[in-house]
């Protein structure tokens, strides 16, 4: 596709192209393609904040209510305006267990999506098939708790996978995190402090 892309420009200089790649692609492809030196001046590197991605979740939201916002108002506003324009499709909080209980849900969401917008765009769309299953107008806690496991199932999937040509062992690696029988069933269970990962 890269090599097409490529083809095209240099027949006209009238089309540009924009190609996203993740990380692990473009290094798959730096590796493999001799030819990337024609294209490396040209890449810029992306990285969001979560204050970002909550921006580019409320601009989704008013367009979806045909409002208008320009991105930069969004930028430019606060965590607490973002999070009022989230209550239009989200349950002001998710009513967890434990550092999970009564926190905001732009909170919850900005804890599991690992700055990736696109982790966001999945956690959003099952929770919205769950609310529409549900008949309910909002996403809330019961809807994001019947998803957690095929989101996190995922990310895992995806972690693995992007990782993988860098750090071939990264799957037992991931697996041997995981909460011991004991840890399970404990209070604590799934919160770490650093010296236990690095005993795992």
């Amino acid at each position: 596709m890269i090599n097409a892309v490529r083809d095209l420009a240099r027949e006209n200089s009238s089309i540009n192209f924009k190609i996203s790649l993740r990380t692990d692609v473009y290094y798959l492809y730096r590796t493999n393609d001799e030819s990337t030196d024609k294209v490396e001046g040209a890449v810029v590197w992306l990285k969001w904040n979560n204050f970002q991605i909550l921006a580019l979740l409320s601009k989704r939201i008013v367009t979806y209510f045909d409002g208008v916002v320009a991105e930069e108002q969004l930028l430019n506003s606060t965590q607490e305006i973002l999070a009022k324009i989230l209550d239009y499709v989200f349950d002001t909080n998710f009513n967890g267990k434990g550092k999970w209980a009564e926190i905001p849900v732009y909170r919850l969401l900005t804890s599991l999506i690992r700055m990736r917008p696109r982790d966001l765009i999945k956690i959003c769309t099952l929770a919205a098939r769950e609310a529409r299953k549900n008949k309910k107008s909002k996403i809330g806690t019961n809807e994001f708790n019947s998803i957690f496991e095929e989101y996190s199932r995922g990310r895992l999937q995806d972690t693995i996978i992007e990782f993988r040509s860098e750090l071939p062992d990264i799957e037992r690696l991931l697996i041997n995190m995981k909460p011991t029988t004991i840890e399970r069933k404990t209070q604590s269970s799934y919160v770490f402090k650093t010296d236990q990962l690095l005993k795992k």
